[in-house]
């Protein structure tokens, strides 16, 4: 939904991506759908007045094709990160039954060192004037402690774990 609305300028109800069952509904049976057909984008707008459009997302799921938000777009990455192609209705019970839990320490296969490296292969070859949309998902959970990345130096920040890696993940974004 948020997306939607960065990439459109509309709100929910306008450009249609939103949750099928809202809250009532368990986030098990929930159901996503993608943006209204009908709908243009930033990327299709500035592509029919002539520029370069691409993107590079780390946000698998909900920047997915079937969601109509690479739409204008000449070139997206947003590799899959699972095997299986993710449906919202889904998600849930997949991630408890089938998904391994991350080991500490492992990064993303598709962290911020991947998305910035599409924007550099893209940027020097695109022709300008060009728009680049970068959507990087490392601050997300789980939350990895990044070696030599401390956001918090001015002793606000938590001794609790989980706190100390999302702070980690914010620096090294």
């Amino acid at each position: 939904t948020s997306h939607g609305s960065l990439l459109t300028g509309l709100l929910p109800g306008q450009h249609g991506a939103l949750p099928r069952f809202g809250k009532r509904l368990p986030s098990l049976i929930e159901n996503a759908v993608g943006l209204s057909k009908d709908v243009e984008t930033l990327a299709s707008t500035l592509r029919g007045q002539g520029f370069t459009t691409g993107g590079a997302s780390a946000n698998f799921a909900y920047l997915a094709p079937w969601t109509g938000l690479q739409r204008g777009f000449d070139v997206f990455r947003a590799p899959p990160r699972r095997l299986l192609r993710y449906r919202p209705i889904l998600a849930s019970l997949r991630q408890h039954l089938l998904d391994p839990p991350p080991r500490p320490g492992d990064p993303e296969p598709w962290d911020a060192d991947a998305v910035s490296a599409a924007a550099a292969h893209f940027a020097p070859a695109a022709r300008e004037p060009f728009f680049l949309f970068l959507n990087y998902f490392d601050a997300h959970d789980p939350y990895i402690a990044r070696k030599g990345y401390i956001f918090r130096g001015d002793g606000l920040g938590s001794d609790t774990p989980s706190e100390a890696n999302y702070d980690s993940e914010i620096a090294y974004l």
